[in-house]
């Protein structure tokens, strides 16, 4: 080292405080002092081989003082004269791996940081992550209208909630109702088959199969349903394990035993957010049970603007199939085109006895492969009777209702307060639901999705909700302003412009090969049933029974040998 070097060095460890403010500039002594006591309060925390104050807080004399002290621990630095720097580290300056934290840092145990991580960090976290999020995702303003088709996409066709679960394939049909094989089971789906907008109440009934959610209360009274989320008669697709099959936003209340997806080693899990009434009465199995009071609903809520969107501007469509109705027989047969809309009108006793005054419901063979649409007009209270309903190959009830076309048809009530289905009648009710008001189910069951924005009512003993999807061939068209979101999500939503008739359309005599009635046919011969006549239309090739018969059983748009 120079002398010039030892010589000012010299000069800096031994200058008294006076001299060290002057050589270097520093600001006053009254300034340094404030700092030291400052300081001083955490003294003890400091080394005091290092610290220039000692274990008693008494400061060391000035000419004890090492250079260290001043420079890491006062944060100066010593200017140099300029001319005379010559680049190297005087003798004062520590190595930079021994240096001692500066004052008022954090001391670093580890000494200073190296270039890279001391251990390589691991390609994934060190316990399973959960298979997904707590509460569905929610939106932020506007919605993804890649998202909403038909009736959106966690509530239309198969999905699952979770990365690697299965669902069932789209491109099949569900399967026919059968007896649930736990260890066996059809299929997954974590779609929502069961939406309540307000309060549930299952009053009289026997299962509900599929995911669950209800933005009221959940109340299962004395005779409600004993089963939910796996059923014992059902399409037995059901949810993927540990995924919350059931949610409420309200109050839970059970006053009676209830299942709960725990046959065999089946899982899942459900939610609530308000009070709970006799927890115990919910038979989970392993499934949890848990009380989340800011559960994050909004997803389903803003889904109720859609669909409220969606109702009102689908039922503006013309139609393009005719309901008819003849002896007691409601047909409704379809046109060419892939969507077929059917208008059906309360204040129109012609249009509307179709669904109030049948023995029977039956789809035209033209029917088959389209994307089918009823539009159920009317307010106030509207109610249909649960008749047999045969699909366009004459399958009926549950084990021979065509699950394939059953995928495609939609009962859409875009202004009624109250809808119920049943007036008498038991049949299964085959097709998805959009109810706008309140449901009351009183029939045996219905297989399809249930989208309710009010309350829903399940009022028949042995009644069954069966999980199925809404999936057609051609989707729905959808109003422009679908994904917009208002600001307020209980704004009341206008009417689209009518695109249909300002007049229904007049009621035609059936398109379709129908049975001729008994007081009609002449004696000897006895009746057959439109079923087996829709087997005769143009083109079928079906050259026997009821179609080879003479004189005639059938009549209509027939072929007949």
């Amino acid at each position: 080292m120079k002398l010039s070097h030892l010589f000012w060095l010299s000069l800096v460890t031994a200058a008294p405080i006076p001299g060290r403010a002057g050589l270097f500039g520093w600001g006053n002594s009254n300034e340094e002092k404030a700092e030291e006591e400052v300081v001083d309060k955490n003294a003890s925390s400091f080394d005091p081989s290092i610290d220039r104050y000692s274990s008693e807080g008494e400061p060391l004399p000035m000419n004890e003082n090492p250079i260290r002290n001043i420079i890491d621990k006062q944060r100066r630095y010593v200017l140099y004269n300029s001319r005379r720097l010559t680049g190297e580290c005087i003798a004062a300056c520590p190595a930079p791996e021994t240096r001692p934290p500066l004052l008022g840092s954090t001391p670093d145990p580890t000494g200073s940081p190296t270039s890279s991580p001391t251990i390589t960090p691991t390609r994934s976290p060190t316990s399973t992550p959960t298979k997904g999020p707590t509460n569905p995702p929610t939106s932020a303003g506007d919605m993804d209208c890649a998202k909403l088709a038909n009736l959106g996409e966690d509530f239309s066709a198969s999905t699952a909630t979770n990365p690697g679960d299965s669902h069932f394939d789209n491109n099949l049909c569900y399967p026919q109702i059968s007896q649930l094989n736990a260890l066996n089971l059809k299929g997954r789906d974590d779609s929502v088959a069961v939406f309540v907008g307000g309060d549930f109440t299952s009053k009289n009934a026997a299962e509900v199969e599929g995911k669950v959610v209800v933005l009221g209360q959940l109340d299962v009274k004395n005779r409600g349903a004993s089963n939910f989320v796996s059923v014992g008669l059902g399409s037995q697709v059901v949810p993927n394990d540990n995924t919350d099959c059931i949610i409420v936003g309200g109050n839970l209340v059970a006053r009676r035993n209830v299942q709960m997806f725990n046959q065999g080693n089946l899982v899942c899990n459900m939610v609530y957010g308000g009070s709970a009434t006799n927890l115990h009465r919910w038979k989970t199995g392993d499934g949890l049970i848990r009380y989340d009071s800011n559960y994050d609903m909004t997803f389903y809520e803003e889904m109720k603007v859609v669909w409220k969107k969606k109702s009102l501007y689908w039922k503006t469509l013309p139609s393009t199939g005719e309901a008819t109705i003849v002896d007691s027989t409601t047909t409704f047969t379809c046109g060419t085109e892939p969507i077929q809309v059917f208008n059906i009108y309360k204040n129109e006793f012609s249009s509307f006895r179709t669904l109030t005054q049948n023995s029977s419901y039956q789809f035209s063979p033209e029917c088959m492969g389209k994307t089918i649409l009823f539009n159920v007009h009317g307010t106030g209270s509207v109610v249909v009777r649960a008749s047999a309903m045969y699909d366009p190959n004459g399958g009926v009830g549950h084990h021979g209702f065509n699950r394939c076309f059953e995928k495609n048809i939609l009962w859409n009530f875009p202004d009624a307060a109250t809808v119920k289905i049943g007036k008498g009648g038991t049949s299964e009710w085959h097709g998805s639901l959009l109810v706008n008001g309140k449901l009351i189910l009183q029939t045996s069951g219905h297989s399809g999705r249930t989208i309710v924005l009010g309350n829903l009512e399940h009022d028949r003993v042995g009644s069954e909700f069966h999980n199925y999807p809404y999936n057609p061939p051609t989707p729905l068209p959808d109003p422009p302003d679908v994904c917009e979101l208002p600001d307020n999500l209980n704004a009341n939503i206008g009417n689209y412009p009518t695109q249909n008739p300002t007049e229904p359309p007049q009621t035609q005599p059936p398109q379709t090969c129908v049975a001729i009635p008994q007081t009609r046919l002449p004696h000897g011969s006895w009746a057959t049933n439109n079923a087996e006549c829709g087997n005769c239309y143009p083109g079928s090739e079906q050259s026997w029974w009821p179609c080879d018969k003479n004189p005639p059983l059938c009549e209509g748009n027939c072929q007949l040998y």
